[in-house]
């Protein structure tokens, strides 16, 4: 059980990564975003909510301290104190992509939400909320 959720809380930090590697509909110039927290809803093999919750938890923990960061067009994402590449972002409405990942922009909250089959883990949704 413990290395699945491992599996999890792991899969979901590098799709993370793979999008910064290298709503109102507020702008998001100019902010940076912290996380706040991360929700995981589904069936994997028949884990319980207890076992997502602990899954939530280890994501957490790996996410701790994580910032996006929107500048001069670019988005930055650090991760335990390490910042990636700087990209282009754009942002229609309350729709702010990066690379291809979608995030929703509702007054100081960006959310962005995963399909766990991306990350390899079918059945599983991953909403991962950033606070302004």
């Amino acid at each position: 059980m413990k290395k699945v959720l491992a599996v999890i809380a792991a899969a979901l930090a590098a799709c993370m990564l793979a999008v910064f590697v290298g709503c109102g509909a507020a702008d998001v110039e100019g902010k940076t975003f912290r996380y706040e927290r991360c929700e995981i809803s589904g069936n994997i093999g028949g884990m319980n909510d207890e076992a997502l919750d602990k899954a939530e938890s280890l994501v957490d923990a790996m996410m701790l301290g994580t910032t996006i960061v929107f500048a001069n067009g670019k988005a930055t994402m650090s991760m335990n104190g390490q910042p990636g590449s700087a990209v282009d972002y754009t942002q229609d409405g309350n729709t702010v992509t990066i690379r291809g990942q979608v995030f929703t922009v509702n007054g100081n909250t960006l959310v962005m939400e995963l399909d766990g089959s991306t990350v390899g883990i079918g059945g599983v949704t991953y909403k991962v909320y950033f606070k302004a």
